[in-house]
């Protein structure tokens, strides 16, 4: 069998022993809702197949050895991006029989899971209360994040989970239930303030982190609970260039969900020399982790978002990245032109209409003759209007590599704006 991609279709219930075994070339399926059983070595060897979706409405049985062989290493959700895509309502009862994955990602609609071998496990935020019994028998997975969004853990929800466990509770659980988390030694980190702990949530061996001041403290001191404080330090994610226009930039911070963001401020830096000086793009802002700037000058920028609790310097967290800002040049171009006497067609656009005044210069540079110490410069357009929003020409260059230069200048003769590109005719 030579297939790329198969999908199972409505009328099948049922994959049979080694159906598609060996398909060397098989990378995708997707199984269909009427497919309760994938038998023994469905899949066997297909060592191409690294994704796969389920569309079972409630329960799909996988059996042992159904997906030997192939590159199924996470689960997830429909549209998560895992290897395997479910869409299932309670339950997948064969996936502890695929083999350990490196990542579970639990549907907001899941009731439990037994017997889970996955070393990351992560529950959606959109389960308000983790009932009883979700993680259910001998959970194996190394760390448990959930998600922004759970306000309750209930009685038994992680229940026997591996020893050493690192479980992490976001700012949004208001309470913790007795007996909710079970496993030896395990470290909890607690990212609410004012959470409910109940006075035997954790097995007295856990680990707590949590911050100075909060009941997570409370509990683990009056329970002789090991309790680890947190830095108020929160290190953004991310930061994220929504757009780059004449018209300036607009970025985010983007800080991490399950912390308590309460009393945070940003801040933003932007150098475009290395660091030999920095301009403040905006200055300290509470809870307010948007940017919108537009830079005096041209050039390649390191943009640096800061945050920090309000007026604390010692939790001072930043996040850096890089564009490039051109107020006035649009884009370049340079491509093999077909006219008479052929070369290429090499040229500048504009962003909308230049002020009156204004003018471009086109410069090449001969990289060889630059490095023989010869005077470089090899063609100066002189300064020139711009004509229907741009400038061109066509060039005729000799063998070897060159440089192109644009400037744009102001009415007094100012660079406002200039970009270099490299090329080679070889």
């Amino acid at each position: 069998c030579g297939f790329y991609s198969v999908t199972i279709p409505e009328g099948v219930n049922y994959l049979g022993y080694n159906a598609f075994s060996r398909n060397y070339n098989l990378t995708s399926v997707e199984v269909s809702s009427n497919v309760k059983i994938i038998n023994i070595g469905t899949f066997n060897s297909c060592t191409n197949l690294s994704k796969v979706v389920l569309k079972s409405p409630d329960t799909i049985s996988i059996k042992d050895g159904a997906f030997n062989k192939c590159k199924i290493y996470s689960a997830g959700p429909i549209g998560s991006g895992c290897s395997i895509e479910y869409a299932a309502k309670n339950s997948i009862t064969g996936l502890n029989s695929i083999g350990r994955l490196k990542e579970l990602i639990i549907d907001d609609c899941f009731t439990s899971f037994e017997s889970i071998k996955a070393a990351k496990i992560t529950i959606g935020g959109g389960m308000k209360t983790l009932t009883s019994d979700l993680l259910n028998y001998n959970c194996d997975a190394e760390s448990i994040t959930i998600r922004n969004g759970v306000e309750t853990i209930k009685y038994d929800a992680l229940h026997n989970v591996k020893r050493g466990c690192i479980i992490s509770i976001p700012k949004s659980v208001s309470h913790i239930e007795s007996l909710a988390i079970r496993g030896e030694k395990c470290e909890v980190f607690i990212y609410g303030r004012n959470v409910t702990i109940d006075r035997t949530a954790f097995w007295s061996d856990a680990i707590i982190h949590g911050y100075p001041g909060s009941t997570a403290e409370t509990f683990a001191k009056n329970n002789s609970v090991t309790f680890i404080p947190l830095s108020n330090a929160i290190n953004p994610d991310s930061v994220t260039i929504n757009s780059v226009s004449g018209d300036g930039i607009s970025a985010n911070i983007e800080m991490p969900s399950e912390r308590d963001l309460t009393g945070m401020e940003y801040s933003w830096w932007a150098t475009n020399d290395n660091g030999a000086s920095w301009i403040c793009a905006q200055d300290w802002k509470l809870e307010d982790t948007s940017l919108s700037w537009k830079p005096s000058k041209y050039g390649n920028y390191t943009l640096v978002g800061k945050a920090r609790y309000s007026g604390d310097s010692s939790s001072e967290t930043q996040y850096a990245v890089s564009f490039d800002y051109h107020p006035y040049i649009a884009g370049t171009c340079q491509m093999p032109y077909s006219g008479e006497g052929g070369g290429y067609l090499i040229g500048v656009a504009a962003r909308d209409s230049l002020p009156q005044g204004y003018t471009c210069e086109l410069l090449v540079l001969d990289c060889n003759k630059y490095l023989q110490g010869l005077p470089a410069w090899i063609y100066q357009s002189g300064k020139c209007d711009f004509y229907n929003g741009g400038m061109w020409t066509v060039w005729q260059p000799e063998y070897g590599y060159f440089w192109t230069l644009f400037r744009i200048y102001d009415t007094n003769g100012e660079i406002v704006d200039e970009v270099c590109y490299g090329f080679a005719n070889i």
